[in-house]
């Protein structure tokens, strides 16, 4: 409140903005003590979470996929399970052994 009204009493009397030195002088302290009352304004400055979040905001993202990709995934597993029925059995057998077992070819064979 102190730093406001000095800052406002000056502007009016001085018809301009007035520097540091002229703000510390009227309050009676050194331009140091300022400086430090200047930090600890603006360490206390808070902001609406509407000003900071928007939609492609990355602190406020979600750690999922976004809905295109999950989408995407799930356009692609009914393309590959349609690809699949179309295989003959063997070779489907081994597919499922490889990417849905894990086994490795040696296991496999």
């Amino acid at each position: 409140k102190r730093f406001t009204a000095s800052e406002e009493k000056l502007t009016r009397k001085l018809n301009r903005s007035p520097h540091h030195t002229e703000i510390a002088a009227d309050m009676s302290i050194t331009i140091e003590e300022l400086t430090e009352w200047q930090h600890a304004f603006a360490a206390n400055v808070h902001d609406s979470l509407e000003g900071v979040y928007d939609d492609f905001s990355v602190l406020f993202a979600t750690p999922g996929d976004s809905p295109e990709e999950s989408l995407s995934d799930k356009d692609m597993r009914n393309i590959l399970k349609e690809a699949l029925t179309t295989l003959p059995e063997r070779e489907a057998l081994v597919i499922q052994l490889f990417y849905v077992e894990e086994l490795n070819v040696y296991e496999i064979a």
